[in-house]
């Protein structure tokens, strides 16, 4: 596992979308998606929370 780390960490100061061998304007638009769609589904679940000076 450590060799596996450590050619990681050889590749010096890399982006992750130069990682996963992307554009980098797609993986912004995907974080963008991702990132959206996590608010929307944290709305509908609606978990407010409680106000303890309240209680």
């Amino acid at each position: 596992m450590f060799p596996a780390i450590s050619a990681i960490a050889n590749l010096g100061m890399v982006y992750l979308a130069e990682l996963l061998n992307v554009n980098h304007w797609l993986f912004i638009a995907l974080f963008a998606l991702m990132t959206l769609f996590l608010f929307y589904v944290l709305e509908k679940k609606g978990g407010t929370r409680r106000d303890r000076a309240a209680e």
